[in-house]
This record gives structure tokens, sequence and C-alpha cells, in this order.
């Protein structure tokens, strides 16, 4: 999630009407956007409930996906089908959008994912690569179209990074080049990871 984003004009030549954001009332979880990243090689099939295998609605690189919020009764949490060049799957991601301290009432039938837990999200990707990848190739993070609009002052983001770096080495870090990144191992970031092998 970016939270300093430069303001592009459409006149500007690095402004892109296929990379645009829609506008924020189309938003399913206003303040929140989840969609592909347009420069991406992801393809969003449909969306769907996990117990099903038909799509609920038609997608595009402009459609916003779902978000739930931990309130969704037993199988129906929203799920994307994806692929890129490199991975084919499913994802489900639930983030606690709601502000107030009391959680919202359970039955039954209805649990509210967070009660209990610390956690204010929950992402997980279910599918197989399209290709051997070593796991050691495998990252999480972020990395950006370009740089952000506003920094610390270079001796400040050095110190930091040199910290975030000895306090975990395999962390990748970049801030001044054209697409900023910062990326940790999949196997260490992930609170669970499960392989099958399937040949």
């Amino acid at each position: 999630m970016k939270s300093d984003v430069a303001v592009i004009s459409t006149n500007d030549p690095l402004f892109d009407a296929s990379q645009a954001l829609p506008e924020s009332s189309a938003w399913r979880h206003t303040p929140l956007l989840l969609r592909p990243s347009p420069s991406s090689s992801m393809v969003v099939r449909g969306v769907r409930y996990p117990t099903s295998a038909e799509y609920s609605q038609d997608v595009d690189v402009n459609t916003p996906l779902p978000i739930n919020d931990g309130t969704e009764r037993d199988g129906r949490c929203l799920v994307i089908d994806f692929h890129t060049d490199l991975f084919e799957g499913t994802a489900l991601f639930r983030i606690k959008l709601r502000k107030d301290e009391n959680p919202p009432p359970t039955t039954d039938e209805c649990k509210y994912y967070f009660t209990g837990r610390k956690r204010t999200f929950q992402a997980v990707i279910k599918g197989r690569f399209r290709q051997p990848i070593p796991v050691s190739a495998c990252a999480t993070g972020q990395v950006f179209d370009r740089p952000p609009s506003k920094l610390p002052p270079k001796f400040v983001l050095h110190g930091a990074v040199s910290l975030f770096k000895k306090l975990s080495p395999q962390l990748i870090l970049d801030f001044d080049g054209k697409t900023p990144k910062f990326l940790s191992p999949l196997a260490s970031a992930a609170q669970t990871v499960k392989a099958d092998d399937i040949t």
C-alpha cells in the first residue's frame, strides 16, 4: 500500500490511463483498494466463494477486488483466482476494517475471525508454480513503479536501512532506484508455508 502518492497530471508523459486508479467512490473498502498491479503479468480469472467453482463477478484490471473483514459465515468469504507467468492459484485476503474495540456479535454460524488475535490482516495464497523455482528465490514485499515523492534525508534513510539489514540480513531494501522495493524471503516472512510434492 502506498501512503505517499505523487499526483501526476493526465497531461504528464508519465501518466498511463490503464494504470490510473478508479474513482474512490467505486472502491469497495474505502480507504483501501485491492487490485492487480497493471504493470504486472497477473490476470484475475474471477472472484468466487471457496465452496463454488462459479465466479460471482467479472474482473478487469480496474475492478476493485474483495477484501474480507472476518465477519463472513463459513464458506462465504470471497477468494480470487489468478495466474501470472510464474504462478497460478487462489488468494484470500482478510483485513480488520473495524476501528471499534468491540468485535461484532458471534453465533455458531458466524464467528469473527479477528477475535482474540492481535493481527489485523491475513493473506492466504494457495496454488502452484508453473515452472520450477527454488524457494530461496521467492520473496514477498512491495515494489513501487516510481520513487516516492518525499523521503527523509539520505543520512537518516541509509542509517535506517543499515539497522534493518543488521536485524534481517536477507532483507532487500532499495529506495534509491527508479523502482524502490523492500522484499524479504517468503519462507522467513510467512507464518505458515506448506509444500506438496506433486511429481
